[in-house]
């Protein structure tokens, strides 16, 4: 950088901010030092906003704020040297405000609740490891699995909650799939996740009831239960049962509970006539294969009005009249970093992440047909609040005041399961 500034210069002090090599610099921090092209889109996206907003000649326009904050923006100095620059720069505060990256200015305490809940869950696995397991030798390994005639008191505690756990699946399960229709992709889909959930039901129910047995010492443990126990009694989701996609840190009771509420909901649609799937609401962040859903549904529009599958585009209606539609209504969306407010989203005035849309429309229509106004931008849809799957990008209207970088920092999208 410094050899570019240098050829530039021409020897001289100072120079035209316009005369800076900015797309090389631009170029420089988003793939260079930075570490190359980032995996996921939206996170692309943000990166080569910051660097557009902050790094051109209109940063040292007169009055230029580097960033909104409450109370004044952050502006450079007015000196035109290095040293001058230097001195603004170390006499700027060890900590700063979320507001300077042009988050809300209580993102800090949303950031410090997630890490206080995630040291929380370690330390109770670490106690029930300290606590439960004695620090014997291999005997008494082997008498924790269920092999020695007496049941230490770890297994005692095990059991009441293995029995607890069992009987919040007692009458979940034995789901009738739908009939399968090679003529409806969505009928098809939603066979695949009804039977799906049949066996990790079964499944995990089967674990339990025999796991119950070993701790009563009824039944001589396997690899298998050996491997559930040491997760279980760790609260810690056994791989074996790890069929989708759940929050990171989920606890197992919470998973149990979870996979009820999946269950129940599968039930309700497992009774609907197929007629009626534009009548009823579909939950995307209760399916376990909710992007086949999404792809269930783009097809199923594509058939019935002889249309490829490259020329429909993806729409999410959030006032619609669903009496009178041919798409699905989904619930459970989440808006967060925003809220949808009089036909368009719109900054949170409040401290709240984000808030609960109503039922949604959720239909494809042909791209020639789409009327996407100026003031339409693309937002992710995510699996849950971990962000790590995106299922789809959803079209919005938005605020024709807020700039538009605002919106990717702010990291404004929609999400399907909270696993409240």
């Amino acid at each position: 950088i410094d050899t570019w500034v240098q050829i530039v210069s021409g020897g001289r002090s100072n120079i035209k901010p316009e005369a800076l090599p900015w797309k090389a610099l631009k170029t420089l921090l988003g793939v260079s030092v930075y570490g190359s092209r980032i995996d996921r889109d939206f996170d692309q996206r943000l990166l080569e906003t910051y660097i557009d907003r902050l790094f051109g000649p209109h940063v040292y326009s007169l009055g230029h704020s580097l960033a909104d904050v409450d109370g004044g923006g952050l502006t450079l100095p007015s000196g035109h040297t290095h040293a001058e620059f230097a001195d603004w720069v170390h006499a700027l505060p060890n900590t700063e405000t979320p507001e300077w990256l042009g988050l809300p200015g209580d993102s800090h305490r949303l950031l410090q609740a997630r890490t206080g809940r995630e040291i929380l869950r370690k330390l109770s696995q670490l106690q029930n490891v300290m606590e439960d397991f004695p620090r014997g030798g291999e005997g008494e390994a082997r008498e924790i699995l269920g092999e020695a005639p007496c049941r230490p008191l770890w297994a005692g505690r095990l059991v009441d909650i293995l029995s607890e756990w069992s009987e919040g699946l007692q009458g979940k399960g034995a789901i009738t799939p739908v009939q399968s229709s090679e003529g409806d992709p969505v009928l098809q889909a939603l066979h695949r996740e009804a039977t799906a959930l049949n066996t990790l039901l079964d499944e995990v129910k089967k674990d339990l009831v025999e796991l119950i047995d070993i701790c009563h010492g009824s039944r001589k443990p396997t690899n298998r239960h050996r491997a559930l126990t040491r997760c279980l009694s760790k609260d810690m989701l056994p791989t074996e049962w790890s069929r989708f996609l759940c929050m990171p840190g989920m606890t197992v009771g919470a998973w149990i509970a979870d996979l009820g509420q999946r269950a129940t909901a599968m039930e309700t649609l497992c009774k609907v006539k197929p007629s009626d799937y534009h009548r009823v609401h579909f939950h995307l962040g209760l399916m376990l294969y909710p992007d086949a859903f999404i792809t269930a549904t783009r097809q199923a529009i594509a058939r019935s009005f002889k249309l490829s599958l490259e020329s429909l585009e993806l729409v999410l209606d959030i006032d619609s009249d669903h009496g009178a539609s041919r798409g699905y209504s989904i619930v459970g969306l989440t808006l967060e970093g925003a809220a949808f407010i009089g036909g368009c989203v719109q900054l949170q005035s409040s401290h709240a992440l984000g808030s609960e849309l109503p039922p949604v429309e959720l239909s494809w229509r042909k791209r020639d047909d789409m009327q996407l106004q100026h003031r339409t931008m693309r937002f992710p849809l995510y699996l849950n609040t971990a962000r790590t799957v995106v299922l789809c990008q959803v079209p919005l209207q938005v605020d024709p005041a807020v700039p538009k970088h605002t919106w990717y920092e702010r990291g404004v999208c929609m999400v399907a399961w909270h696993g409240d």
